[in-house]
């Protein structure tokens, strides 16, 4: 043996010789004595966006879901239930209007905080979203809702030749721009917990007061694919405070609900009437609708609406 040898095997003997003890002292750190040791307490997470014209952006093309097996049968005046896409489209983003996808007042992060805790044996997941303190308006640049045919695992195609708007967003008779305005009184917050669930339900809207949600001209398309007649109207809601509303998920589906009298909102419902895809909403078309001339149809408002201990459920999909 030579004394490279000799020394490779004393380096491999002490090593062997490390108390036994000494490794089985290690112990798993618990929250609190991590967040000592490491400043860490929880995972937090900084939700930067990129900035076009002055907000904050991000963008989202479109939004789909695919119903695999059709409308079912016995539903008139359709012979076949084959799958089918329900899209939402965005204005696109080249147009640098503000538009595209969702765009914020704040270039300031959006801050979610992830932690994890035992609760006396039961565990939860805790996840805090708590928005900038001066992000209280956010524009949603969604351009129209859409049916696509579809079969049997194909993909969705925004572009397809046989797909057919059914609401169509705008700024009056502007295509080009319109979406959702929701303009907040103060910075959102929402709480979601996974798990074991101490706050009562999977996410609490801690607040979620707007001063209004403002959907521009919406129109509701007949024959859509042609773009010719259709219902137009301005749709505004105002002062609606959800703050303290829920939502969980159970075998039957989706629930949202607020328990107690839900702050008193209003509605209005502004120059209603029926025009062509490319009109003034209102100068309508007297053709529209085989002729029936129907004209404007003014405005319309509910002031004061509430509810007490809304529930809705949402199943089936």
């Amino acid at each position: 043996m030579n004394v490279r040898q000799m020394l490779g095997h004393a380096a491999l003997l002490a090593v062997l010789a490390v108390p036994v003890a000494s490794v089985q002292a290690m112990e798993v750190l618990d929250d609190e004595q991590m967040a000592q040791a490491t400043g860490q307490d929880g995972v937090s997470i900084s939700l930067e966006l990129p900035e076009v014209g002055g907000r904050g952006q991000l963008d989202i093309a479109a939004i789909a879901y695919k119903n695999n097996d059709g409308i079912a049968v016995g539903i008139p005046s359709v012979p076949s239930n084959s799958p089918a896409h329900l899209y939402l489209q965005s204005f696109p983003s080249n147009q640098n209007s503000g538009n595209a996808g969702f765009s914020f007042n704040s270039l300031n992060p959006v801050s979610v905080h992830i932690d994890a805790d035992g609760d006396g044996g039961e565990p939860v997941l805790n996840i805090a979203i708590q928005a900038a303190p001066d992000l209280t308006n956010i524009r949603w640049g969604v351009q129209r809702i859409g049916l696509a045919p579809s079969t049997a695992g194909s993909r969705f195609d925004i572009n397809g030749t046989n797909n057919v708007d059914i609401v169509r967003f705008s700024q009056g008779s502007d295509l080009t721009q319109g979406g959702i305005e929701f303009d907040f009184v103060s910075p959102f917050s929402i709480n979601v917990q996974l798990g074991y669930e101490p706050q009562g339900h999977m996410v609490v809207f801690n607040s979620l007061n707007l001063n209004y949600v403002d959907l521009g001209t919406v129109r509701l398309q007949s024959e859509g694919a042609s773009l010719d007649d259709h219902l137009a109207l301005d749709v505004r809601l105002t002062n609606l405070n959800l703050s303290g509303m829920y939502l969980d998920l159970d075998t039957d589906g989706m629930k949202i609900g607020y328990d107690g009298v839900l702050p008193a909102f209003n509605l209005y419902l502004d120059n209603i009437g029926v025009a062509t895809a490319s009109a003034n909403p209102a100068a309508f078309s007297s053709s529209a609708f085989d002729g029936l001339n129907n004209g404007a149809m003014g405005n319309v408002g509910v002031e004061g609406l509430s509810f007490t201990n809304l529930r809705v459920n949402i199943s089936g999909m």
